[in-house]
């Protein structure tokens, strides 16, 4: 059985987060997936970009006439790194 997990965040919250990744609530979102990767429990990992709805296509859809349909694009980012981090300089 497979899972989609939606993290809701402010966008502040992410903006705060220093350029060189120091920050222990993405270390432990970077602990996490590694985790979920090597159990071979992860299938993605990508934020959502800023909602513009393809309409046209989720009109398509079969079961869109009586079902509700979600879409959100998703940021195209480089994978999230999985591995140890390179030591910084104090």
């Amino acid at each position: 059985m497979r899972f989609l997990l939606l993290l809701h965040s402010p966008r502040t919250r992410w903006e705060e987060v220093p350029a060189d990744g120091t920050d222990e609530e993405m270390e432990a979102h970077v602990a996490l997936i590694g985790e979920l990767d090597a159990r071979g429990q992860l299938v993605d990992c990508s934020p959502l970009a800023t909602p513009e709805p393809a309409v046209e296509v989720a009109a398509r859809i079969p079961d869109a006439a009586t079902s509700k349909v979600l879409v959100h694009p998703l940021l195209n980012l480089e994978p999230v790194p999985t591995g140890p981090r390179p030591a910084t300089e104090p």
